[in-house]
């Protein structure tokens, strides 16, 4: 029996493949990558006399392929710490199960065809191993006779390297590959330019992936025309595509999917802590219809959770994002040192640039990084859920003038409720500093009550930068 095995994610907004964003949004690019894994799992089944299975990545927990076809195909999840060991352990659960040649590919080579595949079988009869190489370096489909653990072992997965450092251990276990064409995966921009290319000039295939890139061209981008090829060159020589059309515009921080690091934070969040605040606020993620969000809980502790951001105001002045609080703080007040809490905050942090910096700041701020390892931020908006303060008021944060406390939201009006804000962080930071802001350095999300002694709960979501709707001209200029 001949088996092929799909390995596939869980089509997650902001999981799967973010290298496409921009010019793609989040959930563009998880619909795009669903219809990638059908057709792969069509192709699979054209195959004659094949039995197909699916190993998908079992995180997010409790989402299993069933939306990868309306019969429902056989799959189980994959098991091991890195690449090498999924392959590995699908290998060994295919022979297992009564597979006399056993044929891994990935789930997002559209190019990849059922004659590839069967091709592929043809070669085992001749050789010990077949692989087909990828444009980027790698491979997108690997067939093999038997069990051979380790064709995997101590492969620099997700590099360049992937596909000769395997070449190399074939040799050296004396085992001789067969190989199909060389085809391409779609990682970047120009993967999705020759795809667009392709299904421009190809009437066949594709039966999921042709109508996703037929609905993107309906939007004001027009990826199925002509103007695709422009736009898309635009962004591969100056990686601007997204400050120029409503489909790339916006920068995704975070909409949150479920993973997390390992000490339970988001992922790719960091704690951000005060050595004289013994008590921390916890940070989890929540799941609530499926949709999952930061929740803050905050009793006589101040501690925050931080993204790093590589971005320009001046490209994406428009912060984004939902929140929601359980209660107002009865003591604050952002005047004061004894009332700077806040049940809700959004923190913009702005890099420091010792090219920028008089003599006085370079010797400030030197010594700051003597003392911690990296430069402090030169400067910060906090975006405050206040108690007192007028809506759009800003105030000086009572320890320090380079931070300015603005209220969004004030009061228990909206107590309970899901609120969507929308703050020019280019403006604010040039009125209340007088002066352009320097490229972003992090985001940070926090709910303390470490100076009033209260209880809060708080709650953040869909976090993004975006160019404006209708772009400030200052704000269009390219550095």
């Amino acid at each position: 029996m001949n088996k092929i095995v799909i390995f596939v994610k869980a089509p997650v907004p902001g999981q799967v493949k973010t290298r496409l964003c921009p010019p793609l949004s989040n959930r563009e690019a998880a619909a795009l990558y669903k219809a990638l894994a059908k057709d792969a799992l069509s192709a699979a089944r054209s195959v004659p006399l094949t039995q197909v299975d699916v190993a998908y990545d079992p995180w997010p927990p409790h989402i299993e392929p069933v939306w990868m076809s309306d019969d429902r195909p056989d799959f189980f999840p994959q098991q091991g710490s890195d690449l090498g060991e999924r392959l590995s352990h699908a290998a060994q659960h295919a022979f297992s199960s009564g597979a006399s040649k056993v044929v891994i590919i990935g789930s997002d080579s559209p190019r990849l065809s059922a004659d590839h595949l069967t091709h592929a079988f043809e070669l085992l009869d001749r050789h010990d191993i077949v692989l087909g190489p990828a444009h980027d370096g790698g491979y997108y489909l690997i067939g093999l006779c038997r069990p051979v653990p380790e064709v995997f072992e101590n492969i620099p997965w997700s590099t360049p390297r992937v596909f000769e450092e395997t070449l190399s251990r074939l040799r050296f276990l004396n085992l001789e590959p067969g190989l199909l064409n060389k085809l391409g995966d779609i990682d970047t921009a120009e993967d999705l330019k020759r795809l667009l290319d392709f299904a421009r000039h190809h009437n066949g295939g594709l039966i999921h992936t042709r109508p996703i890139l037929e609905a993107l061209g309906k939007g004001s981008l027009k990826l199925w025309g002509a103007p695709i090829a422009l736009l898309l060159a635009v962004f591969l020589a100056a990686q601007a595509i997204f400050a120029l059309t409503p489909l790339g515009r916006t920068l995704s921080i975070d909409s949150f999917s479920g993973a997390t690091e390992p000490d339970g934070l988001p992922k790719n969040w960091k704690p951000l802590v005060f050595k004289k605040i013994p008590r921390r606020t916890a940070y989890s993620l929540v799941e609530e219809n499926g949709d999952y969000f930061v929740m803050a809980q905050s009793s006589f502790s101040a501690s925050a959770i931080l993204k790093e951001v590589q971005a320009s105001p001046k490209d994406y002045p428009m912060l984004r994002w939902r929140w929601k609080i359980e209660r107002v703080l009865e003591k604050a007040d952002a005047r004061k040192k004894s009332g700077d809490d806040y049940a809700a905050r959004i923190y913009v942090a702005f890099r420091y640039d010792p090219k920028n910096a008089s003599a006085w700041q370079r010797a400030k701020y030197g010594v700051a990084k003597s003392l911690y390892g990296h430069y402090p931020p030169h400067a910060a908006l906090n975006y405050i859920w206040d108690n007192k303060l007028p809506i759009g008021a800003a105030v000086d944060n009572p320890y320090t003038n380079r931070t300015k406390m603005i209220a969004v939201e004030s009061g228990p009006e909206n107590v309970g409720k899901w609120r969507t804000e929308e703050r020019n962080i280019y403006d604010d930071y040039k009125r209340l500093f007088g002066e352009d802001p320097p490229d972003i350095a992090f985001i940070a999300l926090m709910t303390d009550t470490d100076n009033t002694g209260e209880t809060a709960s708080a709650y953040f979501d869909d976090i993004s930068l975006a160019a404006p709707d209708n772009a400030h001209e200052k704000q269009k200029e390219i550095p």
